[in-house]
């Protein structure tokens, strides 16, 4: 009975430990796992905190880098993939004017089905950058996973890159 007493309040202690954060309620954003520490205790957006695993399914990390991605926004922060292969099934563009980081070239691959959205998987905007992940396009399509913004020479506030990012699968 005490063990199941305890291990049912570990919920609610996360919650006391890593609360939701202006930040988070600013973006209408509710973490789906308190035990992982927000933003503001890591100083970048943990997708994790709103869902992203390697055991999710595709629509699941969709919707967490979604709302890491809104979170990183507000709070003006990168967002950092922890290693591992994830799944990832999105229905609409994602347009990052946040840092998307992964572990490390080869430690973090993001799979990417395109069985049922072929547009524009992610835009890199702004002053942006992609860095340190593999992303696998699958099944292989004609088309565009990322994009960099076009832009005009008078909007461009700073650089956007993409550094040691593998892309597979995509036409060009």
């Amino acid at each position: 009975p005490w063990l199941t007493f305890l291990t049912s309040m570990f919920p609610v202690l996360w919650t006391l430990i890593n609360p939701r954060t202006a930040k988070e309620i600013a973006a209408s954003v509710t973490p789906t796992d308190y035990s992982v520490p927000s933003h503001s205790a890591l100083g970048f957006v943990n997708p994790a905190r709103y869902g992203w695993s390697v055991d999710a399914t595709g629509l699941v990390n969709a919707a967490a880098m979604s709302n890491a991605l809104l979170v990183g926004i507000q709070a003006r922060s990168s967002i950092r993939m922890g290693p591992g292969s994830f799944s990832y099934k999105p229905s609409a563009e994602l347009v990052f004017t946040v840092d998307l980081i992964g572990s490390g070239f080869g430690c973090t691959s993001v799979v990417c089905d395109t069985s049922s959205y072929s547009g524009r998987f992610f835009r890199v905007s702004f002053a942006a950058k992609f860095r340190d992940f593999n992303m696998d396009f699958r099944p292989a399509v004609i088309g565009t996973g990322v994009f960099i913004s076009d832009t005009t020479a008078s909007s461009i506030t700073g650089y956007m890159s993409v550094e040691r990012v593998g892309i597979y699968g995509g036409g060009k």
